[in-house]
């Protein structure tokens, strides 16, 4: 029994639809004064790096980063700082 191939081309067509109705949504939530272009920025920037950590294959991998950022160089995943730790007393 073989497993079925993804199609690709459906694929990046949803995610490009989904990336333009997030970017309408929080455009017009910005304009509005809901968010803020730093909060904007932020969801962005979490966005994408949950996309590109999601994925499985390279290849997919890399026509996300190309349609995500296509003028951005993205940062790898490794050179994302660490996670901030607080060891707090209560």
């Amino acid at each position: 029994m073989t497993t079925p191939t993804p199609d690709l081309e459906a694929i990046l067509q949803d995610a490009v639809f989904a990336r333009k109705l997030a970017l309408a949504l929080m455009s017009v939530l910005q304009d509005k004064n809901i968010l803020s272009e730093q909060d904007v920025a932020v969801i962005i920037g979490a966005a994408r790096r949950s996309a590109v950590a999601s994925s499985t294959s390279n290849a997919v991998r890399e026509e996300a980063r190309a349609v995500l950022a296509p003028e951005e160089e993205t940062r790898r995943e490794t050179d994302a700082p660490p996670p901030l730790l607080l060891d707090l007393e209560l």
